[in-house]
């Protein structure tokens, strides 16, 4: 299960592999295809 954090301006971290990754709205997850949030 990957975890996910929405920041105040809407900006998602998504925890991919110990490391949060700065989307727009979207978060891409390794092998997983993209992940509408």
């Amino acid at each position: 299960e990957q975890g996910y954090e929405i920041g105040r301006d809407g900006t998602v971290f998504v925890d991919v592999s110990g490391d949060k990754v700065k989307v727009g709205g979207k978060a891409y997850i390794a092998l997983q295809g993209e992940v509408n949030l």
